[in-house]
């Protein structure tokens, strides 16, 4: 009997020992993610990004997809090329990842306008033709390095230097851009940064006149993520010599940026910049703008200083504006008296 049940132990332990033993039965495959190719759609197209996009496991079947499941975005009425990541994971922890490349083009016969070849970094500006330059103010100790990488302009911003320089030390430049009068552009474009930061980004010179948004600082966030800039502008006067800047210099003298955000280090990556078709321009009425006056009695003073009109379609000056006087005792422009006057300012376009 002895002999009988310590066989029936040694047995029972080595089946235990077999039945313990992980070798080949740990699950260390990865799901497969199908589907997720890259894609060329239009400006104005729908795209669901779990269309036609599966995941299956070879032990857990079929792996239901969500938008949770998805990182990134795709701006469909902005052409330009977007990222989406997808991540899954099994029962087991095993995660697989795929990277989607999804193209917006330009809806056909929406070509850029303005000879802007769009994030074609490696044209120079040679000799007056249209292209690219770089620069930094190297006198106030900035130092920056720029590079281009699968297609995208790496401005890497090592220095700033102790003093409060502002934005336009450090820039990035389209130069000879042609544009048409009372044409309405739209600029487009995609940055982001290894860290946030702030930028500033116009459209300039050509001699030429204003117009919406022509000439104005435009100072944006630049977060992690790639992120979409649009702006709509149009100038009243031919050109063929503007210029379209991007600045990333400090913003220590700025007001209105956030601290932190006012001398950042790090990479900028610039992509996809396009100029296209902009909206209908619609007329609007002038904008003035006329200041308060405060003089000394008896001190000649004419009735339009501190005063500037702009109008969006008609070249309108101060000569143009009508002053009116509609509160208080008459004034004499010539011999002033003690005393609060009011005015009223109106100006009209051709079109009325």
């Amino acid at each position: 009997m002895k002999k009988i049940f310590t066989s029936f132990i040694l047995v029972l332990g080595l089946v235990l020992l077999a039945a313990c033993d992980p070798a080949g039965t740990k699950d260390t495959t990865k799901p497969v993610i199908t589907g997720a190719d890259p894609i060329t759609i239009q400006v104005g197209d729908e795209f669901d990004p779990l269309e036609g996009v599966s995941a299956t496991d070879d032990v857990d079947g079929t792996i239901t997809l969500t938008l949770a499941n998805v990182t990134g975005t795709v701006d469909t009425t902005q052409p330009g090329t977007y990222e989406l990541t997808y991540k899954v994971k099994d029962k087991a922890g095993n995660e697989a990842v795929k990277v989607r490349v999804v193209t917006v083009e330009a809806e056909p016969g929406e070509e850029p306008l303005a000879n802007l070849v769009g994030g074609d970094f490696e044209r120079e500006t040679i000799a007056g033709v249209d292209g690219w330059t770089t620069w930094f103010d190297t006198s106030t100790g900035y130092d920056v390095e720029y590079n281009i990488v699968s297609g995208e302009l790496v401005i890497d911003i090592k220095d700033s230097g102790e003093a409060d320089t502002q934005w336009w030390a450090v820039q990035v430049q389209y130069n000879k851009i042609n544009l048409e009068a009372f044409q309405s552009y739209t600029l487009s474009f995609k940055v982001k940064a290894d860290e946030k930061r702030y930028m500033n980004y116009q459209i300039q010179g050509g001699g030429i006149p204003g117009g919406k948004a022509f000439g104005e600082n435009n100072f944006t966030e630049v977060t992690t993520e790639w992120k979409t800039v649009t702006m709509d502008f149009y100038v009243r006067g031919d050109a063929t010599d503007a210029q379209l800047q991007f600045a990333f210099g400090n913003f220590a003298a700025e007001t209105g940026v956030p601290e932190e955000f006012k001398r950042v280090h790090t990479k900028v990556y610039l992509d996809d910049v396009i100029i296209l078709e902009g909206p209908e321009l619609e007329n609007q009425a002038p904008e003035i703008t006329a200041q308060n006056l405060v003089i000394k009695t008896g001190t000649p003073t004419g009735l339009k200083a501190g005063i500037s009109v702009f109008d969006d379609f008609t070249d309108i000056t101060v000569a143009d504006v009508t002053v009116t006087q509609i509160e208080g005792e008459t004034f004499d422009p010539q011999n002033p008296a003690k005393g609060v006057y009011v005015f009223e300012v109106t100006a009209e376009d051709e079109e009325g």
